[in-house]
């Protein structure tokens, strides 16, 4: 008969337990652990091969000019080239730099609410200027013409709200484009382009 007591023998049983039961969750944890980096890592490798996979950014100019009798608007025109094979959609517009300037398309400055009268209404509309407008359009695939499809190159123009010449007088105005793929991904992105002056 040993001398010593029984609750030494069932703590050595305790520990030896103890042990089984750690290095299992031990095992466990390294196992989670594993799995976790294989999933950043996979999604990182993801994003790699879409990132080399996407199509060039459009080459985009837009030029900021005065117009005529309307002292506190100012003219914006874009002209977009589209670099990929697949065609391109301009989304919106939006002020980056400075943001209280609103836009109006050229299409609500005219008489014409088609735009057919070229003659400009006696003031802009101020109620119809807004922080982003819409565009909805865009050029073709790289290569493409204007007799065969949208073509390649796009361009439009509209007005901002001006007042203070806030736009004119900062050294670096920047537009906001949101623009789309028009693939099977219909990936939508952003472009801000500085704008120069006449």
């Amino acid at each position: 008969m040993s001398s010593r007591p029984d609750h030494i023998v069932e703590r050595r049983w305790g520990n030896t337990l103890d042990l089984v039961a750690y290095g299992t969750l031990v095992a466990a944890i390294i196992a989670a652990v594993a799995a976790v980096w294989s999933s950043v890592v996979s999604h990182r490798q993801l994003n790699l091969t879409r990132g080399a996979n996407a199509p060039p950014f459009p080459v985009v100019n837009a030029r900021l000019s005065s117009v005529d009798d309307q002292p506190d608007w100012a003219g914006i025109d874009v002209h977009l080239t589209n670099r990929a094979d697949v065609p391109l959609t301009v989304l919106s517009l939006e002020m980056e730099r400075p943001k209280p300037c609103r836009l109006l398309p050229s299409d609500e400055a005219y008489e014409d609410p088609k735009g057919y009268n070229p003659k400009k209404s006696n003031t802009f509309p101020l109620d119809r200027a807004r922080k982003e407008i819409s565009i909805g359009y865009g050029p073709g695939p790289v290569g493409s013409t204007r007799f065969s499809s949208a073509g390649d190159v796009t361009h439009f123009s509209f007005y901002a709200y001006d007042p203070g010449e806030l736009l004119r007088k900062e050294d670096r105005p920047q537009l906001a484009m949101k623009l789309r793929w028009d693939d099977h991904e219909a990936s939508i992105f952003l472009v801000i382009v500085t704008i120069t002056r006449y």
